[in-house]
């Protein structure tokens, strides 16, 4: 490809868009794969390589490539630039856009303000949270409790997230949550703890991190699924970390309120079958704000985020618990990418928030909290528990995208 203006502009062009899709959240494999549909019906020969941090790419015939770097730095999943994005490379193979025309609009896409508001992020978080501790069988206390936990953590990342302090929002939000389940047990009434801190930090486990890491390394995307997997291993040791420190921070900090001799935890009251239809519509709503889903996505979402509660429900009780969770996730990312063919939309959408009520985060959480307690051989086994969940999730999301693709790799 030669170095006139237009094809500097068309390597540009992609450039922008595989970064910005990498810092939305796209996976290795599915960034790949849209990047070299885009540059083949621009005409160009191009080969790319996307890895956690960085995006490589070489255009041009073997022997005569012309290379670029671009490093990322990873930020939150953005579902609703990710669609807007989506609908540039749509013009783009309709023809309907020119080359300028696009790059302008992906710089709006970059530049536009995030739908950022604290407290809304706030609310987010404790709605998920909230819905979570139905999900995990908690009763009214620890669904209170897990809103009040999410609420706060929320409050944390909006404050702290996108400042030089975000590498500590993990760890912080981890003690945070096993400090207050812990001075709430002994202020207010007896809690599950394993329930509040589960649900109080569910934006924060890493499970979904572990399934896209599985899926690309069921890709062969070796590099990206390593480094994604170290990530999750990561982000779990800080979680355990964190807990053991708020668990003992809140043990010192109990007395000092006249805070002693808390009752043991009690068995949770069972919630009405009304309370878990209304968790899953706050669950999906809280995540079309953590995703900052658009609201003419967020139809999809509720739909998908039910019909991954109810599958899983019923493939887990069908199935046992690894058969189930592939059959699960296999089902999900079926109807997604049927919705990404019918309404030629990203199939990202509505699969990234589902598969969220299907990973398992909390199983990862365990592990870690009993490792750093010394029950070495409880915690490998939970391990290998949540490592075979995972794969069973990522396989289902590679077999459905054989058995029936999407219009785009997104």
């Amino acid at each position: 490809m030669g170095d006139t203006p237009q094809a500097a502009r068309t390597r540009r062009l992609l450039l922008e868009i595989g970064r910005n899709l990498h810092r939305y959240g796209t996976p290795a494999h599915r960034l790949e794969s849209a990047l070299a549909q885009i540059a083949a019906r621009l005409g160009i020969e191009a080969r790319f390589f996307a890895v956690p941090t960085a995006l490589f790419a070489a255009f041009g015939p073997l022997g005569h490539q012309q290379s670029a770097m671009v490093r990322v730095e990873p930020g939150g999943v953005d579902l609703g630039k990710l669609a807007r994005l989506d609908d540039v490379v749509k013009g783009l193979v309709a023809e309907d856009q020119s080359v300028t025309e696009a790059l302008a609009e992906v710089d709006a896409i970059e530049n536009a303000a995030s739908r950022d508001s604290k407290v809304l992020t706030a609310l987010a978080f404790g709605g998920a949270s909230g819905a979570a501790a139905v999900f995990f069988s908690g009763g009214l206390r620890e669904v209170a409790a897990s809103l009040a936990v999410g609420l706060l953590i929320g409050f944390l990342a909006a404050l702290i997230g996108t400042g030089r302090a975000r590498h500590l929002v993990v760890p912080l939000s981890a003690t945070v949550a096993a400090a207050l389940a812990r001075l709430g047990t002994e202020a207010v009434a007896p809690l599950l703890f394993d329930v509040v801190v589960a649900a109080g930090l569910l934006v924060h486990l890493p499970g979904l991190t572990l399934t896209t890491a599985l899926a690309e390394l069921s890709t062969r995307n070796l590099v990206a699924g390593t480094a994604r997997l170290t990530v999750a291993g990561l982000v779990l040791l800080e979680l355990g970390f964190g807990l053991v420190i708020g668990e003992r921070l809140g043990d010192a900090l109990a007395p000092a309120f006249g805070l002693v001799g808390g009752e043991a935890p009690m068995a949770a009251v069972p919630l009405p079958p009304l309370a878990t239809a209304a968790a899953l519509g706050f669950a999906a709503l809280s995540f079309v704000g953590i995703f900052r889903v658009r609201w003419a996505d967020a139809p999809a979402v509720f739909a998908s985020s039910t019909l991954a509660f109810v599958g899983a429900r019923w493939a887990v009780g069908a199935f046992d618990g690894f058969v189930g969770a592939f059959v699960a996730s296999l089902g999900l990312a079926l109807a997604c990418n049927g919705y990404a063919r019918i309404m030629d939309r990203p199939a990202t959408v509505p699969l990234v928030p589902a598969i969220l009520l299907l990973v398992p985060g909390s199983v990862g959480l365990k592990s870690m909290r009993l490792a750093l307690q010394h029950a070495s051989s409880d915690a490998i086994e939970t391990v290998f528990e949540m490592m075979l969940i995972g794969l069973a999730l990522a396989v289902g999301l590679v077999a459905a995208n054989a058995l029936l693709t999407p219009r785009r790799d997104l």
